[in-house]
């Protein structure tokens, strides 16, 4: 009588190296008949992806931004493959995976408004078996001083020269402020006093 169903043999990854390996299985019956062989591959891979070189830059090329749009840099390596990628910016949500190319990968990303005091961003690399590796940086943005408030001409326009009355103003990011410009443009002769 013949016996039909499945079975599993365990298959030792001791001394095996990572890597894809060609199988064939075939039944025997007691009489010695053999049936045709069928074929497949299996792809054993125990390594996590390499992430290197991870950098955020702002989308001049300078070391901080002064807006959200940004661009991060990586080295992404496995000796089997494929890799996908996904990132978050600041604790968010995560982004969708994408195709990660070995070698040097650029993306162009564009954070959360307003503008916060800088980006982080938590990236992970993630090989065709599930093996990840994960890395984060951060870029500091610089955003603009505060409009400052008064500082407009005071009195008549018309006698000897307006009075510009300054009031204080701070910059979001605690930068040093280095002046407060005046323009004042003569509407007869369009000269401009500093």
């Amino acid at each position: 009588e013949g016996l039909a169903g499945s079975m599993s043999e365990p298959f030792g990854t001791e001394t095996v190296l990572d890597g894809t390996y060609d199988y064939s299985a075939y039944a025997v019956d007691a009489a010695g008949n053999r049936s045709k062989a069928v074929q497949a591959s299996i792809t054993l891979d125990r390594q996590a992806p390499f992430l290197g070189g991870l950098y955020l830059t702002g989308s001049d090329g300078r070391p901080t931004t002064l807006s959200e749009h940004l661009v991060m840099g990586f080295t992404a390596k496995d000796e089997i493959g494929p890799l996908t990628l996904r990132y978050r910016i600041n604790g968010g949500a995560w982004s969708a995976d994408q195709m990660a190319a070995p070698g040097q990968n650029t993306l162009s990303l564009a954070g959360p408004l307003p503008l916060p005091s800088s980006y982080q961003v938590e990236v992970e690399l993630k090989d065709g078996a599930g093996n990840t590796a994960s890395a984060s940086t951060s870029i500091r943005t610089n955003r603009p001083p505060a409009t400052p408030n008064g500082d407009t001409p005071k009195g008549t326009v018309f006698t000897a020269s307006p009075r510009l009355t300054p009031s204080p103003f701070s910059d979001a990011d605690g930068d040093s402020l280095a002046a407060s410009w005046f323009i004042v443009r003569k509407a007869d002769d369009q000269t401009i006093v500093v």
